[in-house]
């Protein structure tokens, strides 16, 4: 993981010729839709990408995954939550830029689906996921609503997504 002097903790920046951009999708107003984070290239020229840091997306998108990443672990939760703040880390971000347009340098580009496997979620992956968005791929990292992920949420209604009241 890298940093710059007095800029946000990141995971590496992809190897590829385009910059990434990030967006989450997430089907109906129910447990029953599916949830992805996408990644894909964007017309950012991929040498730009830290001017674009304000717009990064956390790697760890809310403090209830830590907590199911703490129980499936069988770590105390104290852990993994003042830990990081004892040694003075600060949160890390995925160097790709939120709700970015996607590049038309294209017609197309192939589609992945990624799945994380048991125990982890849509972010877990991210560099992997990101490496290959910078190479002309579109990237779908699912999280799995089956109980394979460690937690996830839904919003359970249009009022609840456009305020981020989450059913976890």
């Amino acid at each position: 993981m890298d940093s710059d002097k007095n800029k946000r903790l990141h995971l590496p920046f992809p190897m590829g010729p385009y910059a990434t951009g990030c967006m989450e999708l997430m089907t109906e107003y129910s447990s029953e839709g599916s949830f992805a984070r996408i990644f894909y290239p964007t017309n950012i020229p991929s040498d730009q990408l830290n001017k674009y840091s304000d717009k990064w997306v956390p790697w760890m998108p809310h403090e209830m995954y830590l907590k199911a990443f703490a129980s499936a672990l069988r770590i105390p939760y104290c852990i993994f939550k003042y830990g990081p703040t004892l040694i003075r880390m600060k949160p890390y971000y995925i160097p790709s830029i939120s709700d970015a347009p996607v590049s038309d340098g294209e017609q197309s580009f192939p589609l992945v689906i990624f799945s994380h496997g048991y125990a982890a979620t849509r972010f877990v992956s991210s560099n992997f996921c990101y490496s290959l968005a910078s190479y002309g791929f579109i990237v779908a990292a699912i999280e799995h609503r089956d109980k394979s992920s460690p937690v996830t949420f839904f919003y359970d209604s249009p009022e609840n997504a456009e305020s981020d009241w989450r059913t976890w």
